[in-house]
């Protein structure tokens, strides 16, 4: 392998590093690449029935942090809809 070919391939090797890492920081900045596993939800209702404040909430079939002091993972269908703040 030459010199020149060498020297290419690092070049390549280089700039596709940088678009990777360089697409990776914008999800970040974005908001759409989370580097932690805690997501929060905050609903406002305009009428919540006969809920009452302190009532356990389940989310997917899991019982939210907030009732029991414990978490779950919601289903995947739930976790997207978890994303919008």
């Amino acid at each position: 392998m030459s010199n020149d070919e060498t020297r290419l391939e690092l070049k390549v090797g280089a700039l596709l590093l940088s678009a990777v890492l360089g697409g990776l920081a914008l999800l970040y900045l974005m908001g759409e690449l989370h580097l932690g596993s805690a997501n929060q939800v905050i609903v406002d209702f305009a009428h919540t029935g006969n809920v009452v404040k302190g009532a356990p909430v389940k989310l997917g079939g899991c019982r939210s942090a907030a009732s029991n002091g414990s978490s779950c993972s919601p289903p995947a269908a739930m976790a997207a809809m978890s994303r919008c703040r």
